[in-house]
Formats: C-alpha cells, structure tokens, sequence
C-alpha cells in the first residue's frame, strides 16, 4: 500500500462502514457466543476431534482458527482510527480540523479504559492484593498497547512513515528474539523479559513461603516485548482504514489490494514459520504470527466489504452489526470473561428440557441459552442506544 492510501479528509463525516462492524461483530460473535457453546460441546465429546480442535487454542507454535480471534480484535482497532481520528489531522490548509491536544487526551482515555476493563475481566482488579495484582494479563490490555502507539504513528506521521515504522517493529522484534534468545517456552526472549521485568506480577505466578517467586509451568504469554508487535499489528488494520477511507479508488481496487496484500502478508509470514527463521508463535507475538494473521485480517475485511459495500448484500447482516457496534460490552458479558453469568436465567428455563436430552446435550443447550441472553441484551441496549466505548 502506498501514501495513495492518504488522501485529503473531507468536511463532511465519512460514511460508517457496513463491513467495519459486520466483521467486528463476526469476531466477537464468535468469541462470546459460538465459542463457548462450541467449548461446553467440546468437553461432552459431542463434536468431532477436528472441529473441536478448531476452537481451541495450539499450545505453542502453529495456528489453529481460534488463534485468530484475539488478533482480528487488535486489527479491527486499528481498521477504525482513521475514520475516527482523521479530523484532528491537518486538512489541505495545514490546520486539523480539531485540536490535536483532543486527539491525545481521546488516546489516553481510551488507553485508561480499556487498561481497566482488562484487569476487571481477569477478575483481579478489586481485590486490593499485590500478591494477585497482574498489570498486563488480557486482550483489552493489549488492544490498549497497540492502540496508542498505533494512533499516534497515524495522527503524527505520513503513510510510508507509519508503514516503515510498522516494518521495523517486526524485524527490531524478530532479531532481539533470534539474538538473545530461542524459540522454544520458558527460554525465549520475551517470556524472560516479562518474568524479570514483572516478576511476582506476572500473570501465572505466586510467591512461594520462602518469598521465592515461582513461574507457572504452563504459562507461556508474554506482553511487554510483544508490545512492539502489538503496535504493528493494529498498524495493518490502520493501513486497511486508510485504504477503506480513501474516496479515490474504486470499490474494485479496494478489495483486490485488500485481498492481494492480505495473501501476500499471510504467505510471507508461513514462509518464515516453514523455513524456520522466525516460527509462528501466537503467545509470544513473534513477527511472522503478525504477518500472518494480520494478512488473514486483510482477507476477511476485503471479503466482507466486497459482499456488503461493493456488491451492497447486506440483507441479515443487521444481527452483526449490533454485536460489532458494542463489542466491549459483548466481551466484558461474556463466559470466556466470567464477570456475569447467565446460567440462572437460562438453566432454569430449560431445566424442562434436560429429561429429553444426554446431560451432554442439556449442558449445550445451556450455553446456547445463554448466548441468547446476550445477544438480547445488547440487542436492547443497541435498541436504547447504549454503547459500551473505550
């Protein structure tokens, strides 16, 4: 993509996306209602090993389709920050069209925000116990990260330099990872970063009766060194706001570049994955993991625009669309989160039920009840017109 992408910003308010908020609300969809019906069916073995392993997480190098979700939510952040900040860029006569110093406290209110919902969704945050407090632990928190540093790039630097900028994170953080360390759990350069950096704090660990610190075994994340990654992740989805937005280019160049450069992103991060020099690592963030998923990002957003705003389907789109415009609420809500449960509205309502089925079965029923109480309760709060944002 080149500053083609950039183009002067009208006075009038751009147009929202339709496919902005479908494919958000297709993520979300997926993270806070398929998923844990798919999950409670997973653990009846009610569904077959392939598709099971489809929704879970690979423990390691690798990707799975349930490896894209918290990624394609960093790269829909970045999708929206040049419809939303644009006008606190400078117009044709040097002057932004809103005070820059707004930009900047929007950047750090939002940071704050979802900073804060991160750590009340790890259940942690009113515990008043330093001992359980972790500062970096979840989605929210990364989506913070990148947020802000890729919102600055875009309100302070041109397009190439947000584009150069984007590619050195990826190599600075490919090659402090081949130098300093390996690509292997526990002795890799990231995970050691954030266990000295974070010690006691990391998510995962405790402090033993000796006042040692002990690391889980089984906890691989890492959040300060990917940072860098972060940022360059919800820098592809600015990229792709940025081509979205500009009224030059057809609606057929739009998506043949989306699709062109997503496949191009997506083959080159494999390509490093098979030849070994930098392997496909989701929970240390590694560069190819960004090039890859920010590639099938890419995929996905020229997918959904070429259906819904090129060839204008949209008819049953509206059902996403209402998840997508109030995403933060629908994750805070949700089971994988925890903080609410909806068990004792839909259990007892089905409990009639569970004499027709396998517990299995009922327990599915279960979640798919409860999926349904969600998607009720933001469908009344999109009906209100309260929105969730951070």
């Amino acid at each position: 993509m080149s500053d083609s992408a950039e183009t002067t910003v009208p006075a009038a308010k751009a147009p929202r996306l339709d496919s902005l908020d479908a494919l958000r609300g297709f993520d979300l969809f997926a993270l806070t209602m398929l998923g844990p019906v798919m999950h409670v069916m997973t653990r009846g073995g009610l569904l077959p090993e392939p598709l099971a392993d489809a929704f879970s997480h690979v423990a390691w190098r690798g990707f799975n389709c349930w490896d894209m979700v918290m990624p394609l939510f960093l790269f829909m952040a970045g999708v929206s920050i040049p419809f939303a900040m644009a006008k606190f860029r400078a117009g044709a006569d040097g002057v932004p069209a809103q005070p820059m110093r707004r930009a900047h406290l929007r950047i750090a209110k939002r940071v704050l925000v979802l900073w804060l919902l991160g750590a009340a969704a790890q259940g942690n945050l009113l515990a008043f116990d330093a001992a359980t407090f972790k500062p970096l632990s979840n989605t929210l928190q990364a989506i913070a990260i990148g947020y802000a540093g890729a919102a600055l790039l875009f309100l302070h630097c041109r397009m190439r330099a947000q584009i150069a900028v984007a590619g050195a994170l990826l190599f600075v953080s490919w090659l402090a990872c081949a130098i300093f360390g390996d690509w292997n759990p526990d002795t890799n350069l990231p995970e050691r970063i954030d266990e000295f950096l974070l010690g006691r704090w990391t998510d995962g660990a405790r402090v033993a009766e000796d006042g040692s610190v002990v690391f889980a075994p089984w906890y691989h994340y890492a959040w300060i060194f990917p940072s860098l990654n972060f940022v360059a992740t919800v820098a592809s989805g600015v990229f792709t706001g940025a081509l979205l937005k500009n009224t030059a280019l057809s609606p057929a160049r739009k998506f043949f570049a989306l699709a062109g450069t997503g496949a191009a992103l997506a083959c080159a991060g494999w390509i490093l994955d098979f030849c070994g020099v930098a392997p496909v690592i989701k929970t240390i963030w590694t560069s190819s993991m960004v090039l890859v998923t920010s590639g099938y990002g890419m995929l996905l957003m020229a997918a959904f625009f070429g259906v819904m705003d090129w060839a204008g389907l949209k008819r049953g789109s509206g059902w996403l669309k209402l998840v997508g415009m109030n995403s933060v609420l629908a994750y805070m809500l949700s089971p994988e989160v925890g903080l609410v449960s909806f068990d004792g509205v839909s259990r007892p309502l089905l409990r009639g039920l569970a004499q027709f089925t396998e517990p299995a079965a009922f327990e599915a029923l279960v979640a798919c009840g409860n999926a349904l109480v969600l998607f009720l309760i933001l469908w009344l709060c999109a009906r209100a017109k309260v929105f969730l944002k951070a």
